[in-house]
């Protein structure tokens, strides 16, 4: 399962909003959402090395994001 928005002009959306949706209405957690994102990476049409990059990327800022949230 992955999240995307198909035209973000004609349905007014762009993924910040698609994520904080489904975190309010389904309540998805935090690690679901993260989660979300790497099968994003994992499916996409991107090079296997621009997809391990991607995913090095991803994990380094969530684990950034976590620790901003642990220390406050």
């Amino acid at each position: 399962m992955a999240v995307s928005t198909d035209d973000t002009s004609m349905f007014s959306t762009d993924m910040n909003n698609e994520y904080l949706q489904l975190y309010r209405r389904p309540n998805f957690t935090i690690p679901e959402l993260f989660k979300l994102s790497l099968n994003a990476v994992n499916s996409s049409f991107l090079s296997e090395k621009r997809k391990i990059n991607l995913r090095k990327s991803f994990i380094k800022e969530y684990q950034r994001l976590l620790s901003g949230v642990c220390n406050t």
